[in-house]
């Protein structure tokens, strides 16, 4: 599948009272990649659960490919739509080669099982793409943080979404890991699929997508090409501390008051 869209509307959620979500809206297209930024607490990951349609908004709506995702069968919908969680879990000791395959379960007639997932070209290229070859028969609990980021990707490379949503997905890796998973989402667009992810790392976002939006208190408050939103003013407005932006051969360094940067993922 190719070609995939999304688009938010409106979205308002509260949690007792508290908003998390104010007016959100956002677009995604086929062939690019769209980072999501804010400071903790601004609301990223429940917005990207919202789009995923794995919790309802207050308000508003959500378009996958221009059908209400809500109208969507769960079967349908996980075809069209990959969703890596901020922190995904395995309930259960399987090998690397088994997590990846429940990425094609929902491309399979019911009658296939997971025998049939596991050997699935899509499967393998997954694997392969995040490097786990000689991890294919490890069970997931014995893998190393950043292994099992890397397992938890190729299960959602196999399922070769329309739309792919990445929460954090280099926030356990070290900086030679985060830049391969921010090319292999690069790659996801380039086939096609419109790719959401959230991000701390400005530096990354800056170099990797073609789009970023940026939310402070739930509310989108900036939002276009990185050259042109990831500045000082948007940036100290999203984090609430005072920023210098500077470009040093090309790759963007942020500082914010106290000596902090962005670049670090703080």
């Amino acid at each position: 599948m190719s070609g995939g869209s999304i688009a938010a509307r409106g979205l308002s959620l509260a949690y007792g009272g508290c908003s998390v979500l104010d007016g959100a809206g956002l677009t995604a297209f086929g062939g690019e990649v769209v980072g999501v930024l804010g400071a903790n607490g601004a609301g990223k990951s429940t917005l990207l659960r919202c789009l995923a349609g794995v919790q309802a908004a207050d308000a508003g709506q959500v378009v996958l490919s221009g059908a209400r995702v809500e109208t969507l069968p769960p079967r349908v919908r996980a075809q069209r739509l990959g969703y890596l969680p901020q922190r995904p879990r395995a309930e259960w000791a399987l090998s690397v080669t088994q997590v990846a395959a429940l990425g094609r379960l929902p491309h399979l007639p019911w009658w296939q099982g997971s025998e049939t997932a596991r050997r699935a070209p899509e499967v393998i290229s997954a694997l392969s793409a995040c490097h786990l070859e000689p991890f294919a028969n490890r069970p997931v609990d014995t893998l190393s943080g950043g292994e099992f980021a890397r397992a938890m990707l190729a299960r959602l490379l196999a399922g070769r979404h329309d739309v792919v949503i990445a929460d954090e997905p280099v926030a356990d890796l070290d900086p030679p890991h985060a830049v391969d998973v921010m090319r292999i989402l690069a790659r996801e667009a380039a086939r096609g699929a419109a790719v959401l992810v959230a991000l701390h790392d400005l530096a990354l976002a800056d170099r990797f997508c073609d789009r970023v939006i940026v939310l402070a208190q739930g509310r989108v408050i900036a939002q276009g090409r990185p050259r042109t939103i990831l500045e000082a003013g948007v940036l100290a407005r999203a984090y609430g501390a005072p920023c210098s932006v500077a470009r040093i051969d090309g790759q963007l360094l942020a500082r914010f008051d106290g000596g902090t940067s962005a670049q670090d993922g703080s």
